[in-house]
């Protein structure tokens, strides 16, 4: 297991005891800022403190540069029609071959 939170002690604590979560350092000024910058707009959005932990908490991720993504078959997703799912273009995608 990559222990990525370690690799910015000045942003993340440690491992909170018995999760894969890490706690945002309250001295990180900025990150605390931007995690509640949403949230001081519209209570309804953005990041809160967890309410039992009173920090931010999330998950520590290492991005590698070796990994692919597996391919993606949007129809595959959405093959009939639903009511409740909108089928969309995502224009980000490659086109389907034909």
């Amino acid at each position: 297991m990559v222990d990525g939170a370690s690799a910015y002690p000045d942003r993340f604590s440690g491992y909170v005891a018995g999760t894969a979560l890490v706690g945002v350092r309250e001295d990180n000024k900025k990150l605390i800022q931007l995690l509640e910058k949403d949230n001081k707009l519209d209570p309804s959005k953005g990041y809160v403190r967890d309410p039992v932990l009173k920090v931010f908490t999330g998950w520590a991720l290492e991005k590698t540069e070796d990994v692919k993504a597996p391919l993606f078959d949007q129809d595959g997703l959405f093959p009939g029609p639903t009511i409740n799912l909108w089928h969309y273009r995502d224009a980000r995608l490659p086109l389907k071959k034909m």
